[in-house]
């Protein structure tokens, strides 16, 4: 458990300072002569939420909502960012937010950016660019490249892959106990330097899962011992048609224990990790814990 409370009290600062807006408008003229995306209206924070997921699974750099006024925007956004529930893998610090307000609606561009491990899934995954942008975000994709191509093979099935990668990073990598969280908290680290914290490891995690055809995204929320309530970040995977919590920092063993990989998080639904974490309501719902 001392993994989730070092962890915790250094995202939680991390994931808080992540989201930072900045909101500029821009002449309805020229927008509108130039904007020629389709828009998603949203009217609730789980639509909301649902778009910009959707977008960071995609490793898109812009999201494109429509609202009915600027203010009910601001009004959903506040509350995603209040339930802790944004997310934050993939992207730097800072991203922007133009949007042009009509008579009868508000037209919202969400423009982020892709950190080296969002800028490799890119060329891997999304497959819209043809280049990698800087040396980095190459290492990071050949590394992902050369792990799937050890671990996951022609014909295992998605409980056989997700257990792989999570036996995978365990076995390879160690948490990072002290040190900066920004770091420490990047996939890229942990795959140079094998050493690093939630975050990271989620991060890989989901990065291993969708290249090898699995379904998986990261969620962000609090781990709790006794009374205390920490900042923490996990994974959601899905098998068949069914979505299970999957824990690998939780579930990696603190100090290293080389060989030793523990299961108490893995496959897990909604009311067995609701003993030991809490998130927002605008995440997936995992039913039940995994059978075989």
């Amino acid at each position: 458990m001392s993994v989730g409370r070092r962890a915790g009290k250094k995202i939680a600062s991390l994931v808080l300072c992540l989201v930072v807006l900045v909101a500029s408008l821009t002449g309805c003229e020229s927008f509108l002569s130039l904007d020629k995306h389709e828009y998603t209206y949203v009217t609730s924070s789980q639509q909301l939420f649902d778009a910009l997921n959707k977008a960071l699974y995609s490793f898109e750099e812009e999201v494109y909502v429509r609202t009915k006024t600027y203010d009910d925007f601001r009004t959903m956004w506040d509350e995603l960012n209040g339930a802790f529930s944004l997310h934050t893998c993939f992207r730097e610090k800072e991203f922007q937010v133009r949007y042009n307000q009509r008579d009868y609606y508000c037209n919202i561009i969400i423009e982020m950016n892709l950190n080296t491990t969002g800028e490799a899934m890119q060329v891997l995954y999304a497959k819209n660019r043809e280049n990698y942008r800087t040396q980095e975000a190459r290492e990071i994709g050949e590394a992902l490249l050369d792990i799937q191509d050890r671990i996951i093979h022609e014909g295992m099935s998605e409980e056989e892959i997700v257990l792989e990668i999570h036996d995978y990073i365990i076995s390879t990598y160690a948490y990072a106990v002290n040190g900066d969280i920004e770091h420490f908290s990047r996939a890229g680290v942990l795959l140079s330097d094998g050493v690093g914290q939630c975050q990271a490891y989620s991060e890989l995690f989901v990065c291993l899962c969708l290249l090898s055809g699995v379904e998986a995204e990261v969620i962000t929320g609090h781990s709790t011992f006794g009374h205390n309530e920490v900042g923490h970040a996990w994974n959601l995977v899905k098998i068949g048609s069914s979505w299970y919590h999957v824990d690998v920092t939780w579930d990696d063993p603190v100090p290293d224990v080389k060989g030793m990989i523990r299961y108490d998080y893995f496959l897990k639904g909604d009311f067995s990790l609701r003993e030991s974490h809490e998130w927002a309501e605008f995440f997936r719902r995992c039913y039940s814990d995994y059978v075989s």
